[in-house]
């Protein structure tokens, strides 16, 4: 169920070969950086892509992944 995927779980499609566990929350500017990459995967999503070609993933996973990174960043923004 979509209910149970936890941010670390999404984690591990990201950062599953180039990044290690936690640097995409030092990305700069951290809003701009991951919305550009949330709609690079989902345009090749769109183009008809299947597959990340670095990865092996879905692209619409590396999508999801980067929506619930700016999610976290705007839970982080407004306790601040």
């Amino acid at each position: 169920m979509a209910n149970n995927i936890t941010m670390e779980r999404w984690q591990i499609v990201e950062n599953f070969v180039k990044h290690s566990v936690d640097d995409w929350k030092d990305k700069k500017p951290f809003f701009r950086h991951h919305t550009e990459k949330l709609i690079r995967h989902v345009a090749r999503f769109l183009g008809g892509h299947t597959y990340d070609d670095d990865s092996g993933f879905d692209p619409l996973a590396h999508a999801i992944c980067r929506a619930l990174f700016l999610l976290w960043g705007n839970k982080q923004q407004r306790k601040s």
